[in-house]
């Protein structure tokens, strides 16, 4: 496909009307930027550059089914992978917030049944910083059997199958980036809250926040009208790739949005519109800093326009998706980047901060 096929299919036309002129020069760099990278690396999917809540250059390229041509538009929803951490220990902070649950204490005091040995050690807030010491059970279990899926465990059953075992070290003094520990968290709270996860975050975060194209889903997808489908590299070219997603595993990788979605909601979750001001903090308090891992993401430091800057650094992959989101704490600015033919994120996370040092 050449440059010029791929643009057209890829919705040249979808760059944002609404861009404030105010940055038409900085959007105009960024477009050219956007579509040398494009150009060079086939991208598909969607970039969005914004500040605050509101976008200043969005852009969508490529398919997103390609039996169908059906283009990718700014509004196609994506598949958001290890993101749904994030939005994971948003949901469980707000029940912090209400103070139906403590950060800091014993897990086995929300789930009596858990084998004390773990449960009276193990704190929320080690779940959701990966230094619990809960061994990885869930992903060597997908492995080896790939309908494990379809079984339809419940979250009491996933757990006494994939979050029970011994732990690799004792909790908070070392890091393993451990799948089953959401397990426990989406079994804690959906207890507390006395519904399920997916009904507790569509509450949450969805309905105040007025999101049309973000949700959690379980199975092969999203159920949504306009959803991008995932693609690998194949030696007949691109081929769609699906991956099942476990009922108990949505925490972990089980949420989808749209990038201006995304958008909203990396700028409500550090403004203040949905946590407090201690729970802003303690999500973004690095827990262990050899992998700037914070509570769901992680929060790296750099040179922005000559100036030290954090900044909030997502990414997720699930079948062929690939998504990163970046936000500078600073100033607000936030770059995100939704891919769904296996783009690998040393590639596209570079990018993302290439334009956010053009907005510097």
């Amino acid at each position: 496909m050449d440059r010029r096929t791929f643009l057209t299919t890829g919705a040249l036309a979808a760059v944002c009307s609404h861009v404030d002129p105010a940055f038409a020069y900085s959007s105009g760099k960024l477009r050219s930027q956007t579509l040398a990278f494009v150009e060079q690396s086939q991208f598909s999917g969607v970039v969005l550059v914004g500040r605050g809540p509101r976008t200043l250059y969005c852009e969508a390229f490529g398919l997103a089914d390609r039996s169908t041509n059906r283009p990718v538009t700014r509004q196609t929803i994506f598949e958001a992978g290890s993101i749904s951490k994030w939005i994971a220990s948003i949901v469980t902070l707000h029940l912090v917030d209400r103070q139906k649950l403590d950060l800091h204490r014993p897990i086995g005091a929300y789930l009596p049944e858990f084998r004390k040995d773990i449960g009276d050690r193990v704190t929320l807030e080690h779940l959701l910083s990966h230094t619990s010491g809960i061994p990885n059970d869930i992903i060597p279990a997908l492995r080896a059997n790939p309908h494990l899926a379809e079984l339809g465990l419940t979250q009491k059953e996933a757990i006494q199958r994939h979050a029970s075992g011994d732990l690799r070290f004792p909790p908070g003094t070392g890091w393993d980036y451990s799948h089953s520990n959401w397990i426990l968290v989406q079994a804690i709270v959906e207890r507390v809250a006395e519904m399920n996860y997916r009904r507790f975050a569509a509450e949450t975060l969805w309905k105040p926040l007025k999101l049309e194209r973000s949700g959690i889903y379980s199975g092969t997808g999203p159920d949504e009208p306009d959803v991008a489908l995932s693609y690998a590299a194949a030696e007949t070219g691109m081929q769609p790739i699906v991956q099942r997603m476990p009922g108990f595993l949505e925490m972990a990788g089980g949420f989808y949005c749209s990038s201006g979605d995304l958008l909203h909601l990396m700028d409500a979750a550090t403004t203040g519109s949905l946590l407090s001001r201690r729970s802003r903090q303690e999500m973004f308090r690095v827990r262990w800093p050899k992998e700037n891992y914070a509570l769901g993401c992680r929060v790296d430091a750099g040179i922005f326009g000559h100036k030290q800057s954090r900044f909030i650094s997502e990414d997720g992959s699930n079948a062929g998706f690939r998504s990163v989101a970046y936000r500078i704490f600073e100033d607000g600015h936030t770059c995100i980047l939704l891919n769904n033919t296996s783009m690998p994120l040393n590639h596209t996370g570079p990018f993302a901060l290439q334009l956010l040092q053009t907005m510097a």
